[in-house]
């Protein structure tokens, strides 16, 4: 009697971790480009920079409305705004807005801006300086 009792708890818990397994979405995600601009401190000009290619490990929550990984600390948050013209598009942005990661579910292509306030002012916030970057580069799943 108590073998029968047993068995549905035991569908219920593979059940369960099966589900918690896959609530999140891990990819990892390297650059083909990085590129950016910033304005010169010495001539005044606005200057296209070179930079290192970066990689990240990111994580889509189940139903990719939340991402992590591209910041230290932070979440992006997503939408599809797109749905009926394009329905594998996702678009997801810091809270404050200026950074933002766009990903195509079917070609795992990504485009990534990280667009600073500071970059627009002569000489940036406090002295301090920014750079606009992009990047652009395909994901794979783990």
């Amino acid at each position: 009697m108590r073998t029968i009792a047993i068995v549905p708890l035991l569908l219920l818990a593979f059940t369960l971790v099966g589900k918690s397994a896959h609530a999140e979405n891990v990819l990892y995600c390297q650059t083909e480009l990085a590129t950016g601009f910033y304005k010169d401190d010495e001539t005044g000009r606005w200057d296209e920079g070179n930079f290192t290619e970066r990689r990240w490990t990111i994580k889509f929550n189940d139903d990719y409305t939340v991402l992590k990984g591209l910041a230290k600390e932070g979440e992006y948050f997503c939408e599809q705004p797109y749905q009926y013209i394009e329905p594998n598009v996702i678009i997801c942005r810091e809270a404050n807005g200026a950074t933002t990661f766009l990903f195509d579910q079917k070609s795992l292509r990504f485009v990534y801006s990280n667009i600073s306030l500071a970059a627009f002012t002569l000489d940036g916030w406090s002295g301090y300086v920014d750079t606009d970057t992009f990047y652009a580069g395909t994901c794979e799943k783990f």
